[in-house]
């Protein structure tokens, strides 16, 4: 199974009313760029689209990238409501997309758990995007030059793709395998009550190390009171 959604980002109004007008996008009620991406079920990223105009709707969006096509027929696709017509584009493949309900015609109980069902599921690639929204570079007004806009969002990608690929080898490592994340091993020094220097190997995980890369007060506070109670046990 693969999940589709597009995500937009706000860009500078142009000066040229061609490319303004491509931009905006109504419903945001701004200037934007939208891409299209794909993940697994488990928010791995399979696939990202060049970047287009706000102005363009997601379905047209995944028309228009050729995404379909790239993915193996056995697999089915979910979406959410903003790619109506999907099981119409493709109908020899299974599609899973939420029951749209409006003041005249509302959502039986039947077709709110199934869109409800579909959410806890499709919430993945939500992480996702939020994922990959943690830089600010794709979450403030993009002020560089659109030309640059698919390489940046690529490279982030990679980023989230290859933090993706680490957490799930954790999550499939045996339960009593050892601390989680890497396991390090770091000479630290710490001085006791009684003012006698020693040297320590204790083994950090990998929140660890960060905090000493980070140079932080509290980190290295930490790793004192690490090493004393493993001199303790001792």
């Amino acid at each position: 199974m693969v999940i589709v959604d597009a995500t937009e980002q706000r860009v500078e109004r142009s000066r040229d009313n061609a490319t303004q007008k491509a931009h905006d996008a109504g419903k945001k009620k701004a200037h934007t760029r939208k891409t299209l991406i794909v993940v697994n079920e488990h928010g791995r990223l399979r696939y990202v689209s060049p970047s287009v105009p706000g102005a363009i709707h997601d379905l047209t969006l995944l028309r228009q990238s050729g995404a379909v096509e790239e993915i193996p027929s056995d697999l089915s696709l979910m979406a959410d409501s903003g790619f109506q017509g999907l099981q119409t584009d493709t109908p020899e493949r299974s599609v899973a997309l939420p029951y749209k309900g409006s003041k005249a015609h509302p959502l039986t109980p039947a077709q709110k758990l199934h869109t409800a069902h579909l959410s806890r599921i499709r919430i993945v690639v939500e992480n996702t995007l939020a994922a990959m929204k943690h830089f600010r570079i794709l979450t403030d007004v993009f002020r560089h030059s659109l030309d640059l806009y698919d390489r940046i969002v690529v490279s982030i990608a990679g980023v989230v793709t290859r933090r993706a690929d680490r957490r799930l080898a954790d999550q499939r490592r045996p339960p009593n395998s050892g601390v989680r994340g890497t396991f390090i091993l770091q000479r630290v020094y710490c001085h006791f009550i009684d003012s006698i220097a020693c040297a320590k190997q204790v083994p950090l995980t990998t929140h660890g190390s960060r905090l000493r890369r980070r140079g932080s007060s509290a980190g290295t506070r930490q790793r004192a009171s690490w090493a004393r109670r493993r001199s303790h046990r001792s």
